[in-house]
């Protein structure tokens, strides 16, 4: 192999672009090492972006499943909270009947009522409790509330069972009010607006599936439940 001889000025202009080309491979190499990205993006891919714009729309893609995912989240776990305080409500409220049935008296008893009414109140309040504006037993219509103020509520109900003379009728009355059994829930956003979120609102809310009656009614009935309770001692009681 024949040798290339350099001469001193040619040598020192070799070497003096050597030094530079691994001087820019350095700050190029400190820089990727540093950012974790390439300095030279289309020499990377050879000119082609398309895989690289692909990764990008799967990561911003994942980002929104992130962000869905929190949000749900929330809502999943503020329900549950409601849900545990309505449950508590009602567990404290059997003991403040208890004694009140127990003792007898008139202050027993107005004491009982009072509770009722405030853990009515309590229980309705949470029902409408809005999570960001939004509310979160409304399924999708999330601007609407779910429930009537706790005063329409029982002003509705106190004049549904007005003609009631015993307490088989109310029973009766106020479960066909909550419309919460058989073809009667078909009719709920008719009969009962104060309610219709169980039904044409909830049936929308994923994962559940509100369109099978018998899901519905595993919702439905411990609702019904809490509310009739209250409901009962706070308007009977008071009444006394």
């Amino acid at each position: 192999m024949t040798a290339i001889s350099y001469g001193d000025m040619g040598a020192s202009l070799r070497n003096m672009r050597l030094i530079t080309q691994v001087k820019q491979d350095l700050d190029k190499y400190s820089y990727e090492v540093s950012s974790g990205q390439k300095q030279d993006l289309a020499a990377a891919v050879s000119g082609d972006f398309t895989p690289l714009a692909s990764i990008e729309r799967s990561l911003r893609t994942l980002e929104s499943y992130d962000v869905a995912i929190q949000e749900a989240n929330l809502f999943a776990t503020s329900m549950q909270t409601t849900f545990g305080a309505i449950s508590s409500h009602v567990a404290d409220l059997s003991s403040t009947l208890l004694t009140s049935s127990t003792n007898g008296d008139a202050t027993s008893i107005s004491v009982a009522a009072q509770d009722a009414r405030t853990r009515f109140d309590a229980v309705i309040s949470g029902l409408n409790t809005r999570i960001g504006d939004r509310s979160l037993f409304s399924g999708t219509a999330t601007s609407k509330t779910a429930l009537i103020p706790a005063e329409d509520m029982l002003t509705e109900l106190q004049t549904a069972v007005a003609g009631a003379t015993t307490a088989a009728d109310v029973e009766t009355i106020v479960d066909d009010w909550f419309m919460s059994a058989g073809a009667a829930m078909k009719r709920l956003p008719t009969r009962a607006p104060t309610m219709c979120f169980l039904h044409s609102r909830l049936e929308k809310m994923n994962p559940f599936d509100w369109a099978s009656p018998r899901k519905m009614m595993q919702f439905v009935k411990p609702l019904k439940g809490w509310l009739w309770r209250l409901w009962w001692t706070t308007v009977y009681l008071l009444q006394m």
